[in-house]
């Protein structure tokens, strides 16, 4: 963490401005390309899954209410114009020439769906999730393979000991932990 963000990470009334500050670098981060590895917030499982993320000449930045399959012609890295867009703030998925129909038959193939975060709260309404995949033509093919999407929360190196699983709200108030 840069010395803003800990000058920041003390002073309540800085919780925007800093996750403003922490989602530009999480995206040109992204953007770049990296290995993730995910840390799981299981208390039985050990091993984070790995993640390639491969560079993007630059962020693709779409309209929330433009959603089409189209959209994966484009990036690989995505990200929404909207700040409030519900549940995700980029997600990653390998490039499709143009007119190729989104599949997921290679063994790797899969969504990233990222949420940034400096919070060690943040709950995600699983209708914003399931509207992306339904625009993007995916959402039949991660409901037979639910392995092929990855909701993952990223948030300032340093914190994951604070972070704890999140919960996604299927509908209404009533929250399920994923």
């Amino acid at each position: 963490m840069n010395q803003v963000q800990k000058v920041l990470l003390g002073v309540p009334d800085t919780a925007s401005l800093r996750r403003s500050i922490f989602e530009v670098h999480a995206h040109t981060t992204l953007q770049r390309g990296r290995t993730l590895v995910a840390q799981p917030l299981d208390a039985d499982t050990t091993r984070g899954a790995r993640f390639n993320i491969v560079k993007s000449a630059e962020i693709d930045i779409f309209q929330g209410n433009a959603i089409t399959a189209a959209l994966l012609n484009g990036g690989p890295y995505h990200k929404p114009k909207e700040k409030n867009f519900a549940s995700v703030d980029g997600f990653f998925f390998p490039k499709l020439p143009v007119g190729e129909v989104p599949s997921m038959n290679e063994k790797d193939k899969r969504i990233l769906l990222f949420q940034m975060t400096v919070s060690k709260n943040h709950h995600v309404r699983a209708s914003g999730i399931i509207y992306l995949l339904e625009k993007l033509g995916l959402l039949d093919l991660v409901k037979a393979n639910p392995k092929r999407a990855a909701l993952i929360f990223v948030h300032p190196a340093g914190e994951a000991k604070d972070f704890k699983r999140q919960q996604i709200h299927s509908s209404g108030t009533s929250p399920a932990n994923r």
